[in-house]
This record gives C-alpha cells, structure tokens and sequence, in this order.
C-alpha cells in the first residue's frame, strides 16, 4: 500500500474518534467519504490533503470515476464483516494495511452461501473448489470485486485496512 494510505490511517487513529460502520460491526471504523444521502465528506485537514492522492489511485487501480464511500478500520477481537457485493453501486474493495492472516471468501452464489462462509476459521483446511468458493489469502495491498460476487473479510484481531465502493462509470481515456 502507497505511504499516503498509512499517513491517513495514522493520522486518523490519532486525531479522530472512532465510529461504527453497519458493514464491519464491532470494528472501530473512521469515516472520510460517503456519497450517500445526505453525503458526508470528513473535514478534517490531513483528510482534505490527502483525498485528490487517494481518490487519483482508486481510480487508477479500479477504472471507476466515481469514489461513493470510503472508510479505514482496526478490526478488535469482536470485529466482523458483513457479506458486500450485490448491494454496491458497483465496484468495492478492500486495501490491507496490515492483513494479520484475515482472508476473503468470494461466491456467485448469493448471500447464504456468503452467510455460511463467516465460520470458516481456517482457511487451510477448508475444500475451497468443492464448496464452489474462492479464497484469497490477502498481502498488504489492494483488492477490487465487482457487484456480481458477494465476498466475506473474515477478519483477525489487529487486521488495518481501507473499504471503499466505486461508482458505475468508467474512466474515460
């Protein structure tokens, strides 16, 4: 991940209050972003001075035009992740800072099977083919899905990362 993401995210954890996010209960979650109604855009200055960088490089990496929601969270040992996908706009993803052996359970099967994949503790030793899931074992860096997977973070204690969605439209050449 680019050093301005860890700059944001030490800036954040020392200058603001945590919230919650309905997408990651129980995680301390900070706000910058969200295109939503009513639309929130974080005032704070580290945010404001860093945003044109991050939205340039989340446009780069999913070749979406629009930035609609963006967040940074420190998972806890109470933390998970609700199922994301078919509800997004259209692209969302996650940027590790610190993956601490969390990883991501994809499926074109809909929410159950999503649901069912919050139990799997290890992911060695699940039959990943045989269930007809995908897994990724994440690196510090970033991770895009598009709205037709629906994919669960099965987060470990200590795990740093960004979540965002993307708007509908390309980027134009």
């Amino acid at each position: 991940m680019d050093q301005v993401y860890k700059d944001l995210a030490n800036d954040a954890t020392s200058f603001m209050n945590s919230a919650r996010n309905w997408r990651f209960p129980r995680t301390p979650t900070y706000h910058f972003y969200e295109l939503m109604n009513p639309p929130y855009n974080s005032t704070a200055p580290f945010w404001r001075d860093r945003r044109e960088e991050i939205f340039a490089n989340l446009r780069a990496v999913t070749k979406k035009e629009t930035v609609t929601f963006l967040c940074y969270c420190e998972a806890t040992e109470a933390s998970f992740a609700l199922p994301m996908g078919p509800h997004t706009n259209s692209t969302y993803g996650f940027g590790f800072l610190d993956a601490k052996d969390s990883f991501l359970v994809s499926t074109k099967d809909g929410l159950v099977k999503a649901l069912r994949a919050l139990s799997i503790h290890d992911p060695v030793l699940y039959k990943w083919r045989e269930r007809k899931l995908e897994c990724t074992i994440p690196r510090n860096r970033i991770y895009t899905f598009g709205n037709t997977k629906t994919t669960v973070l099965n987060l470990r204690p200590g795990t740093k990362f960004f979540y965002f969605e993307m708007g509908e439209q390309d980027v134009k050449d």
